[in-house]
């Protein structure tokens, strides 16, 4: 039986206005993420001065982490707006909400989410840029085709924003599709590109610390870990960068679901990022340039050998990794723990994350 009380719409368009809804009311949800781990992120990085005396580079990536939460919160405040004037204040609106929101596509309404959703993704691409540099060493060829991607989306993000908000266009219509393909296209590969080098990067380095430290696990390591992989490598920026563009490149109407999400993402993945860098944890160049290897001391006195193995290995996140060492007694084949300890110096320091 059919809704007596439903609207007069084709289901088209209320399955539409339905993703439109949906996708606003998640990106709240995701919101609140990024508002929390703004808080983090602050007190992190001013939280205490004897752990953090660089304060030139507390200020800096302090002003990134407050320019990514604004340009989430005016997202947000817009959107729902916009939200609320096409759903509630005009709902009769001949053809529709959507009718409405197309019509009202160049009012500074929907211009300045968009804006700021451009921006926010140029902002993320950058650190997200930065940091594959920063975990290949410095070297700069690796980011060669990288750079080139992340220039290419600057510019077709400009001819976006251009081109949907020109009078009767949209996101969606064909003229702004044309242009909006390759933007989000290009953008995607760039994040997925540097997500799989940083990848690649990180399960090499894993590996090898295994080699060096067989008896130890991913605690030796806090770069190392399946956590530190995904938060590094941004791997949910690249997750719901593809969730977004199949359905926007087929036209599906899922498509309105996932693009306030990723808006919210592409804050959420730099600031966990800062976050690690501002709790000492993040990858350094200093990281990058220790090549881990398997340890085994040996001590002769006279013909007899004693092989000396690591224990344990404490990480200290003031000093660096701490080895207890193993020998074993003379005669007896028996072991004594703790009979040397090694300290390898701090190689997940965060003073070399941005220039002092």
């Amino acid at each position: 039986m059919a809704n007596p009380y439903a609207p007069d719409e084709s289901g088209d368009l209320i399955r539409q206005e339905e993703a439109v809804l949906i996708g606003d009311a998640v990106s709240l949800v995701a919101y609140g993420i990024v508002f929390s781990l703004c808080v983090l992120c602050l007190r992190a990085l001013f939280g205490s001065r004897s752990h953090n005396p660089n304060r030139r580079r507390s200020w800096l990536l302090s002003s990134y982490v407050l320019a990514m939460f604004a340009l989430a919160t005016i997202f947000v405040t817009t959107n729902t707006k916009s939200l609320l004037e096409g759903l509630i204040q005009n709902r009769n609106y001949p053809g529709g909400p959507l009718a409405y929101w197309a019509n009202g596509y160049a009012r500074a309404l929907t211009v300045v989410p968009n804006a700021a959703s451009v921006i926010s993704s140029w902002m993320a691409d950058a650190l997200l840029l930065y940091r594959c540099y920063i975990i290949f060493n410095g070297q700069p060829w690796v980011i060669a085709v990288p750079a080139a991607m992340y220039l290419g989306s600057a510019s077709m993000g400009v001819m976006v924003l251009y081109q949907a908000s020109r009078p009767s266009a949209t996101l969606w219509t064909k003229l702004a599709v044309n242009f909006g393909l390759p933007y989000f296209i290009i953008t995607v590969s760039l994040n997925v590109t540097i997500s799989c080098l940083i990848s690649m990067r990180l399960l090499v380095y894993r590996y090898r610390m295994h080699q060096a430290f067989p008896g130890g696990n991913s605690t030796t390591a806090p770069y190392a870990s399946i956590a530190s992989l995904l938060i590094e490598s941004s791997a949910l920026y690249a997750i719901s960068s593809l969730l977004f563009i199949g359905p926007y490149a087929a036209g599906s109407y899922l498509s309105k679901v996932f693009l306030p999400i990723l808006t919210q993402v592409q804050a959420i993945s730099p600031l966990l990022i800062i976050l690690r860098v501002a709790d000492r944890r993040a990858w350094t160049i200093k990281t990058a340039s220790v090549a881990p290897a398997p340890m085994q001391f040996g001590n002769t006195v006279g013909r007899q050998t004693d092989n000396t193995m690591a224990d344990t290995v404490e990480p200290d996140v003031e000093n660096g990794l701490k080895i207890h060492f193993s020998r074993p007694s003379r005669g007896s084949g028996k072991t004594t723990a703790n009979d040397d300890t090694l300290m390898l110096p701090v190689i997940n320091s965060a003073e070399e994350e941005l220039p002092s």
